[in-house]
This record gives C-alpha cells, structure tokens and sequence, in this order.
C-alpha cells in the first residue's frame, strides 16, 4: 500500500472518528464544571453547601417574591421550607425533585429555560450560582433546621 493511499485511509478514519463521536451538550458541559461527584460528598457536606451557598441564595433572590410576605407569594409558589418547594406553586407541577435537578421545574425556571426566574435581569442567577442550586439538588435538596 503505497504512503498516499495510507495518508488518505488515516484522514478518513479521524473524520469517521470525530463525526460519530458525540460532543457533550451544554448541560453537560455546564454539569461537569459546576458538580461535584454525589458519592464523594457527605450529608454534613450537603448541609454545609445548603447553609453557605443555597440558602443565602434562595433569601438574597427568591424570597421577597416566594414566601417573605405570606399574603404576597406570587405564584403561590411558597420557597421557605423544603415541603413547599417540592410542592410547587399555581400550576401544580412538583418544582423539585431531590437528587434531579435536570427533572426539577426549579432548575428549568433558573436556567430560563421555562420562564424567566429571577424575573428581573439584575437579579438572574449566574452560572456558578446555578451550579450550587442544581448541586443542592442532586445532594437530595437537603434543609437542616437553623
């Protein structure tokens, strides 16, 4: 076999190769930066991420909309503890499904991909503050008591 026909057979298996090799989504991508492996992480990890990262996340954003004032909760959708946030709001769908969160409506609602949430743009959540959320979640959506 002549180094030409070699050259040119080599070409096309590194195209074959590339083209029936899937690139990885967005999600994927986003997952795989911002998640940490479930199995390496304790319970005490969870509640440690869920006090430090989520909760001041959930009061700083979502809030003032969803639970501060108990005659003004838009959506009827109540985020103050983890039976209301399972439970979801007006349109009856569960909004978080612990150890899910590409299932759970909250993370579609943050990530913008349902609706706008937060609804205004200098309150909408940066990637790596969505990455805390959708890691709460897959931790199992743990709320220790204060």
């Amino acid at each position: 076999m002549s180094d030409v026909l070699r050259g040119i057979l080599l070409a096309m298996s590194i195209v074959m190769l590339s083209v029936m090799t899937p690139l990885p989504t967005r999600a994927e991508d986003q997952a795989s930066k911002s998640v940490v492996d479930p199995a390496s992480r304790t319970r005490e990890d969870a509640q440690r991420h869920f006090a430090t990262k989520v909760l001041p996340l959930l009061k700083a954003k979502c809030f003032v909309c969803h639970g501060e004032k108990a005659d003004d909760v838009r959506g009827e959708y109540d985020m103050l503890s983890r039976g209301s946030l399972i439970r979801g709001g007006e349109t009856g769908e569960v909004a978080l499904i612990p150890g899910n969160p590409d299932d759970s409506v909250l993370m579609h609602s943050i990530r913008r991909e349902y609706n706008d949430m937060p609804p205004k743009e200098n309150d909408r959540l940066s990637e790596k503050e969505i990455g805390w959320v959708e890691q709460w979640i897959r931790d199992g959506a743990v709320w220790p008591s204060e």
